[in-house]
């Protein structure tokens, strides 16, 4: 996919699974995105999804992202991001962008790659309760 997503618009990304809850037989493998004005993948209030073999190139924002703190039991595994680029018209965060975006410890990230970002490679912001549209006080991602 290229010059995909559009980068002034919250939400709109090139794979986006947002708030679907138990995605056990779904998955993202084999993508390669390059010139995304916003993203590569997103997971919001999902679990169980499979994004694997996939590359990135060339991305404003975080790339591989998952969102909010409330995502579990998904796997990110053998994908490359490769020169990540800030943002400055999604979230605050995505202006030190990272290639990997990881907000809950409860999902299996190993064997991927990023490389020549402008920021970070992987990002882990545990925070005490998941933020935004999935806020939930009994989930506790720190």
């Amino acid at each position: 996919m290229y010059q995909v997503g559009q980068g002034n618009i919250v939400g709109r990304y090139p794979i986006h699974f947002h708030k679907c809850g138990d995605m056990a037989n779904s998955y993202v493998k084999g993508v390669s995105v390059h010139h995304s004005n916003s993203r590569l993948v997103t997971l919001h209030g999902v679990r169980f999804i499979s994004v694997t073999n996939s590359v990135g190139f060339e991305i404003f924002g975080h790339n591989f992202f998952i969102e909010d703190g409330s995502e579990t039991k998904n796997t990110l595994e053998f994908n490359l991001g490769i020169n990540t680029r800030q943002i400055w018209t999604l979230s605050n965060k995505d202006v030190t962008a990272a290639t990997f975006w990881v907000t809950h410890p409860d999902n299996v990230v190993r064997n991927n790659n990023a490389a020549g970002g402008e920021f970070y490679g992987f990002w882990y912001e545990l925070m005490p309760h998941p933020e935004g549209p999935t806020t939930d006080p009994t989930i506790c991602p720190d």
